[in-house]
């Protein structure tokens, strides 16, 4: 049984994406915190409308991914691909020209930590009612 073809496993997939993407670039301003110059990213927010144009698959004319040089990596899935990371200043920019705030950063990472717990949770309740439903014979 394909679970990507079922729209709630779909959409809560294209979530964790999301989220575990955001993770990494938080990551990435935490650890450019002292960095000259460097300015916070973040990942544009993902909507209901997101997740309905990911489940309704790859638009007509949309280009295809593919790896331009030897070094890149092919994403696994298409959903990876339209996130796309603006930049996001926490605050005005220190005298070195930094503008990452740690403290928002820590909120953002544990906002990103606790949407990521509760799309897990969604997923595993879901796939807990399709054994009930098999347990039972679909009656």
């Amino acid at each position: 049984m394909d679970l990507s073809k079922i729209a709630v496993f779909d959409a809560l997939t294209s979530k964790m994406s999301y989220l575990n993407n955001r993770a990494t670039l938080l990551a990435e301003n935490v650890a450019n915190a002292n960095t000259p110059g460097y300015v916070a990213r973040d990942l544009e927010n993902f909507t209901f409308d997101d997740a309905l144009a990911e489940a309704s698959g790859p638009r007509s004319g949309a280009p295809a991914l593919r790896a331009s040089e030897p070094g890149h990596i092919t994403p696994s899935g298409g959903n990876a691909s339209s996130f796309k990371a603006v930049s996001s200043p926490d605050s005005d920019a220190s005298i070195n020209g930094n503008a990452v705030a740690l403290e928002d950063q820590m909120l953002k990472v544990a906002d990103t930590q606790m949407q990521y717990q509760m799309a897990t949770s969604l997923y595993r309740k879901g796939l807990n009612m399709l054994r009930v439903v098999v347990a039972r014979g679909g009656n």
